[in-house]
């Protein structure tokens, strides 16, 4: 329980932050497009990036992994056509 609120509590407490900055006028609209810019734009390339690098795969059966990623790919394209 106490693992499942050191996650949670966070996440939540950010929110309220952010809402009452937004209420309170600290924060204006366009702070939140240039922040939504540089999310898409550099941090989350950037979180990617370092996960991949990081990341352990020995062991790990990498047809399971392909069949994941095609799989969807070829679901999205189906649907958007």
């Amino acid at each position: 329980m106490a693992d499942i609120l050191n996650i949670i509590l966070p996440v939540f407490a950010l929110i309220g932050i952010g809402y009452l900055a937004a209420i309170t006028g600290l924060l204006k609209e366009d702070v939140g497009d240039a922040l939504s810019r540089f999310i898409f734009t550099i941090a989350i390339p950037a979180l990617l990036f370092r996960i991949m690098v990081l990341s352990e795969f020995s062991g790990a059966n990498m047809w399971a992994f392909w069949g994941a990623y095609f799989s969807g790919v070829a679901l999205v394209w189906l649907l958007a056509k």
